[in-house]
């Protein structure tokens, strides 16, 4: 059986609910949007390509199915019949903490102290991810921000975005506790943990680094590590590329 496409229809607040509970795993990633206002069209949203609906009737009928992501669904269905299109669903927007709470259903969290470093630069909704992740899975959440040296040292170029402000937009988020700088003094592993003496160190899973003798050192000191799935649909160098 031939795997359909996922065409998104819309692309407001239910599209953006859409991308921050599903925009991570490849089978549900959409391969483009459509939407009926003209000034959306041509342009990218979250990391996807937002086409005229009139490009859904250049496709293969059987090859895609188109989720609505409109709160007028009936208006946007009807408009697909119109065309011919009878393989669409609606989707109905989720709780996000509803898809970040791990099975805990009573509430507990394993960890009391979480850590989750980062540049953060261009702030967007894999940060928000990675963020939101983090604090489903501790009661009390450090955001570590790379100062604008630190950056430079290991990309060789400074962030786009100042510390200060990187500091402060991160700070401003309501699933993290308390921002720390992470310069020369704490950006290892374990210096880090020296300092704040946190339970679990978060980080997406792109980086690639072998951190197996993180990991050791701080299992040493009752310490862990996790790592989630990074949001493929958007990033800092996605977007300045398109800048």
């Amino acid at each position: 059986m031939v795997k359909k496409e996922i065409i998104v229809f819309g692309t407001g607040k239910y599209f953006e609910n859409y991308m921050a509970c599903y925009g991570l795993e490849r089978e549900k990633h959409p391969l483009f949007a459509v939407d009926n206002n003209p000034s959306a069209v041509g342009g990218r949203k979250l990391g996807v390509e937002i086409k005229s609906p009139d490009a859904l009737s250049e496709m293969e009928p059987n090859s895609f199915y188109v989720v609505i992501c409109c709160a007028g669904h009936e208006e946007i269905g009807q408009q697909l019949d119109s065309m011919g299109i009878v393989d669409y669903h609606y989707y109905k927007p989720v709780p996000i903490e509803d898809m970040f709470d791990e099975g805990m259903a009573d509430g507990a969290k394993p960890y009391g102290i979480g850590y989750v470093p980062g540049v953060f630069d261009l702030f967007h909704v894999g940060h928000l991810n990675l963020l939101r992740r983090s604090r489903a899975r501790c009661e009390y959440l450090i955001a570590g921000v790379l100062t604008d040296e630190l950056v430079e040292y290991f990309k060789k170029k400074r962030p786009v975005v100042p510390y200060a402000q990187r500091a402060a937009v991160v700070g401003a988020i309501s699933y993290v506790d308390r921002v720390v700088p992470v310069d020369f003094t704490n950006t290892y592993k374990i210096d880090a943990w020296k300092k704040y003496h946190y339970d679990c160190h978060f980080s997406g899973n792109d980086h690639g680094a072998d951190w197996n003798e993180d990991l050791r050192q701080l299992r040493e000191v009752g310490s862990n590590m996790e790592f989630f799935e990074y949001t493929r649909a958007t990033s800092s160098t996605q977007i300045k590329k398109m800048l």
